[in-house]
């Protein structure tokens, strides 16, 4: 099952701020390299190598984000919040899911469908807002 890779654009997911607009960018990377796993049905232990990476620095780039929304006073910085607290939640059920299933096509549409359309929204509607700031 091939999948569309992610790509960051200035124009489409943008910000307004350099750091998070560079974690957004190594995030896609990071998603990517876990699509890419699914859609080879690499090893376990090479899935959850990556996995690992993108939860940990999803988490990274999720406290530094809100952080920067809290010092610029953004208005969507509570929204930001509970979105990233909420994606964290579902995220750890889809490990659970993959643990339980394994590299099938399902899970791996049901991973893009999830993370392709929950990140790119996410950019676009509550992390944009942080042009207003600038």
């Amino acid at each position: 099952m091939e999948m569309e890779k992610m790509f960051w654009t200035e124009a489409m997911y943008g910000t307004g701020d350099a750091t998070v607009d560079e974690q957004h960018r190594v995030l896609f990377d990071l998603i990517n390299s876990v699509l890419e796993c699914l859609e080879k049905k690499s090893a376990s232990d090479i899935f959850e190598a990556k996995w690992g990476a993108m939860v940990d620095y999803t988490k990274s780039h999720f406290a530094c984000e809100e952080d920067i929304m809290e010092k610029k006073k953004c208005s969507a910085c509570d929204a930001n919040k509970k979105a990233h607290h909420a994606f964290l939640n579902l995220i750890g059920r889809l490990h659970e899911k993959y643990r339980v299933e394994g590299a099938t096509d399902e899970f791996a549409g049901e991973f893009y469908k999830f993370v392709a359309s929950w990140l790119r929204s996410h950019i676009m509607l509550i992390d944009a807002t942080l042009k207003q700031t600038a």
